[in-house]
């Protein structure tokens, strides 16, 4: 409550999704805090969707000794202030115009990333040596991130794994008029890695469900199809949003019981579009019904870059049967 309401005293008026975007709580408490707080009269919501501290809500903060954070840095820059080259911005117009013709199926649970938190993503990896005369495969494609990395040029060697086909047709259909160095492969992820495409690779890139079965299978599967070597490396990302904070450590220690090592992580580098983003495990309070849907991106994903260790191992070697996107059960779980 007093992150919550130190966000708030800081950066009212402010509306649910960007304090959301803004803090690094699990969505549950943060709404269960508006509801309560609002029901209470310590805040109240403007016709504006417009959160504010009411008199009573100030004498709170007073009564918990609650003041405004010291901000020594001038605002939070988008994407850790970096800023792509011309090069890298050609190619975000290039997927923004492609994006047009991805159809999400929510049956995969698929929610591309916006087109510049995908195009950022990639940057990050090329710019830290990752990809350049590398082997890359993607983990899960539907943020056409092989597509980016082949445009880039860096990967000598380029695979986009995923279950949909339709999705990974659209994906040879450009790399065939375009003449990139592409290959696929339509895969579940529940089943084991075919033989011939594990240990093949120097760097993979997923963006899996934002569940500990989701994040931890996605992982593991990425690490299958690294080559069994020290400094491999892998991105993911994960919301702090849609984790709770046990699932959250369930998943660190998943990584080291893999031996990988978390060498980089971004605060809430990849924005994902708002109409992708239901709250789809959670109620939206009554207080804000009259708000929702959202209209702006709020939830978003940390980067973490993840380096092999010579006891690196994948966590799940054969068939995977549990659910990858069940946020409910996550939230009852891990409490």
């Amino acid at each position: 409550m007093e992150r919550f309401l130190a966000l708030l005293h800081e950066r009212q008026p402010i509306d649910l999704w960007d304090l959301t975007r803004e803090s690094e709580l699990y969505i549950r408490p943060i709404l269960s805090l508006l509801f309560s707080l609002e029901k209470n009269g310590f805040v109240s919501i403007g016709k504006n969707g417009l959160l504010r501290l009411t008199g009573k809500g100030t004498k709170l903060l007073k009564h918990l000794s609650i003041e405004k954070i010291d901000k020594p840095f001038t605002g939070r820059p988008e994407f850790c202030g970096l800023l792509l080259s011309p090069k890298f911005k050609k190619i975000l117009a290039t997927v923004r115009e492609l994006y047009t013709k991805v159809i999400p199926q929510n049956r995969f649970d698929q929610a591309p990333l916006v087109p510049e938190a995908a195009v950022y993503k990639v940057a990050y990896a090329v710019g830290k040596g990752d990809a350049t005369n590398k082997s890359f495969v993607s983990v899960g494609d539907d943020d056409l991130t092989s597509i980016i990395m082949a445009l880039s040029g860096a990967p000598k060697k380029i695979l986009a794994v995923d279950i949909d086909k339709y999705l990974l047709e659209t994906i040879e259909e450009y790399a065939d008029k375009n003449n990139l160095p592409i290959e696929t492969l339509q895969m579940d992820f529940r089943k084991p890695v075919p033989a011939e495409y594990t240990n093949q690779f120097d760097l993979f890139i997923t963006e899996p469900p934002d569940t500990v079965a989701g994040n931890s299978l996605f992982v593991s599967r990425g690490v299958e199809l690294l080559k069994q070597e020290q400094g491999m490396v892998g991105y993911c990302g994960i919301s702090l949003t849609a984790c709770p904070p046990l699932g959250l450590l369930q998943i660190q220690r998943n990584f080291t019981d893999m031996g990988l090592i978390i060498t980089d992580k971004l605060f809430k580098y990849s924005d994902y579009p708002p109409h992708r983003t239901e709250l789809k495990h959670v109620e939206v309070p009554d207080c804000y019904d009259a708000f929702y849907p959202p209209e702006k991106p709020w939830y978003a994903a940390d980067l973490l870059r993840l380096k092999t260790t010579k006891k690196t191992t994948p966590l799940f070697k054969g068939v995977f049967k549990g659910k990858l996107a069940n946020y409910k059960e996550d939230s009852q779980r891990y409490q």
